[in-house]
């Protein structure tokens, strides 16, 4: 069913993560597709509440120019809508507003998206915290399962689809034509396939601008230390031990094969 004047609230998709998964490059290159309608930004943030850069609009309809004659979906990527507990309720008011997305989510070891998050910070901020506050921030955003828990909860797991970085990076075709076959698309045959490379930072919601200034500050000067932002080992063991229960759940209730990533038996136990 469309929105008053708007798309169908059944033909939304979303790209709601995992920061530092490849999310920009995958959002630009589906935006190419004729019949997906994009946001006029990427990162509406429409159902945030402290990303600074939220879309100002009346209704969530107002972000696209849908033409029912020639588009099948709406297209935008939030990952502030998996930014847990920062960002609470997400899932909870796209439901409220009647829609029913069809929303993605990749995944990527999480100690190399850690390792990569920490390389943005120092490469494009110029202000920042602690290192506490940063590595329980880091290891939220690596909390795969905890993410999704609301999403899946509100719209079931057929409307999630969870794909694999790594396998992205290797054949970004092959995960265009799975999305094309998953959202119902007609196969598209001229995609630019190159990846996308973010400059400059949105600006900050002011409820959270000074904890997140400390943050950037404490985690450039982490970088800084270590020029080539490579975790150390005792880093790597914290971080492991931290997320063995998430990523336990992981593969218990999505089938991913957290092995690869350094999470043996003994952390699929801690579930």
């Amino acid at each position: 069913m469309p929105t008053q004047g708007g798309p169908p609230t059944d033909k939304a998709v979303m790209i709601i993560g995992a920061m530092k998964c490849g999310t920009t490059s995958l959002y630009r290159q589906l935006a190419q597709h004729p019949q997906v309608c994009a946001a006029r930004a990427k990162e509406t943030e429409y159902f945030s509440q402290w990303q600074g850069h939220r879309s100002a609009v009346a209704s969530y309809a107002d972000l696209f120019d849908f033409d029912p004659r020639r588009h099948r979906v709406t297209l935008e990527a939030s990952t502030g809508y998996t930014k847990f507990p920062q960002e609470q309720g997400v899932a909870e008011r796209i439901q409220a507003a009647g829609l029913r997305p069809w929303l993605v989510y990749l995944l990527r070891d999480p100690l190399e998206r850690i390792a990569s998050h920490i390389r943005h910070v120092a490469e494009h901020a110029d202000a920042t915290a602690g290192w506490p506050f940063a590595a329980e921030y880091l290891l939220h955003l690596s909390m795969y399962h905890r993410q999704l828990a609301p999403f899946a909860r509100c719209f079931g797991r057929d409307r999630l689809l969870l794909l694999d970085f790594d396998e992205y990076v290797r054949d970004p075709l092959q995960t265009l034509r799975h999305l094309e076959r998953w959202v119902g698309l007609s196969p598209h045959d001229a995609y630019d396939l190159r990846p996308a490379h973010r400059s400059g930072q949105p600006a900050l919601a002011a409820g959270w601008r000074g904890r997140l200034q400390r943050l950037r500050r404490g985690l450039r000067q982490r970088a800084q230390s270590h020029p080539r932002h490579a975790l150390e080992a005792h880093e790597r063991a914290f971080i492991r031990n931290a997320l063995a229960a998430d990523m336990a759940a992981l593969q218990r209730d999505y089938g991913v094969a957290v092995e690869r990533w350094g999470f043996g038996e003994d952390a699929v136990s801690a579930a």
